[in-house]
C-alpha cells in the first residue's frame, strides 16, 4: 500500500515538479543571464493565463473541435480498416505472401510523400486530411493484428478443428481473443501518432484545428499562444492514453488472469 502510495505521490508530483522548474529557469535565470532566449520561453504563469483564455468555452471548443473529429474519424476507420485488413490476411497465408511485397513497398514510404497524391485528387478538405491520416497510421495495426494470428498457437486451432469450430465461431471465440493483445499494442501506437498525424495535416491547408491554431500564433509570433497550443496537445494526448488504458485494462482482464493461472 505503501508503495502504492508513493508511486502515485511521483505520478502527480511531476509535473509540479516540471512547472517549478520551467518557473524557476523563464523567470530567474533567462531574464538575467540570456534575455534573448527568455522571449522564447515564456513563464508558465502567462502560458496558463493564455492556455485559459484560449481553450475554455465555445471559443475554445471551435479550436480544437475540428481536430478531435478529424482524430476520431481517422482513427475509427484506421482501426476498422487495419484489423480487418490484418485478420483477412492473417488467416490467409496465400494472401499475404501474394501482397507481402506490396504492403512492404507502402510501408516504406514516407507518408508525407503520397500527401501531395491525396491533395490532387480531394483537395485540401476534411476528407483530404483523413484519407491522409488513414494511409500514414494504418501499419502499425495493420501488422500487429497480422503478427498476432500468425502467432497464436498451432496447439489452440488444432484444438479448434478438433471441436469442429470453424469458420465465424473459429474468428470470433478463438482467433481474435487470442490476437487482442497484439491488435491493442497497434491501436496503443496508433493512438499518439494518429494525433500527430492530424495537428500536421492542418499545418497546411487548413482554416481550423490545433494545427491552424500554432500557424497563426507563428505569423504573429505570439510564443505563450504557441506554448499554449503544445500544452493542449499534450493534455489531449495524455487523456486519450488514459482512457485507452482503462478501456485495455477491461478488454484484457481475462488475458491476464488467464497467464496469472498459467503461471501457477
Amino acid at each position: 500500500m505503501n508503495r502504492k502510495i508513493f508511486l502515485w505521490s511521483l505520478e502527480i508530483g511531476s509535473p509540479f515538479l516540471l512547472v517549478a522548474l520551467w518557473w524557476a529557469v523563464t523567470a530567474l535565470v533567462l531574464p538575467v543571464h540570456a534575455p534573448t532566449y527568455a522571449l522564447f520561453f515564456p513563464d508558465p504563469i502567462r502560458i496558463f493565463q493564455q492556455f485559459g483564455r484560449d481553450f475554455f468555452g465555445a471559443e475554445g471548443l471551435a479550436i480544437y473541435g475540428p481536430t478531435l473529429w478529424r482524430f476520431l474519424l481517422a482513427y475509427t476507420a484506421t482501426a476498422v480498416a487495419g484489423i480487418g485488413l490484418g485478420l483477412f490476411l492473417g488467416t490467409h497465408r496465400m494472401w499475404l505472401v501474394a501482397f507481402g511485397p506490396v504492403l512492404t513497398f507502402f510501408r516504406a514510404l514516407p507518408g508525407v510523400a503520397l500527401l501531395p497524391i491525396i491533395a490532387l485528387f480531394l483537395g485540401y478538405g476534411d476528407t483530404a486530411k483523413v484519407v491522409f491520416m488513414v494511409v500514414v497510421v494504418i501499419w502499425p495495426i495493420l501488422l500487429n493484428t497480422i503478427d498476432g494470428v500468425r502467432g497464436i498457437d498451432p496447439t489452440l486451432l488444432e484444438s479448434a478443428r478438433m471441436y469442429r469450430i470453424e469458420g465465424r465461431e473459429r474468428l470470433l471465440r478463438v482467433i481474435i481473443p487470442a490476437a487482442l493483445p497484439q491488435m491493442f499494442a497497434g491501436l496503443r501506437i496508433a493512438l499518439a501518432v494518429v494525433l500527430i498525424v492530424s495537428i500536421l495535416s492542418e499545418l497546411i491547408g487548413a482554416n481550423s484545428g490545433i494545427g491552424y491554431y500554432l500557424i497563426d500564433a507563428q505569423s504573429r509570433f505570439d510564443l505563450p499562444q504557441i506554448w499554449a497550443g503544445v500544452l493542449l496537445i499534450g493534455v489531449i494526448g495524455y487523456s486519450m492514453n488514459l482512457v485507452f488504458a482503462y478501456a485495455e485494462s477491461r478488454a484484457l482482464a481475462w488475458h491476464r488472469g488467464a497467464k496469472a493461472s498459467a503461471l501457477q
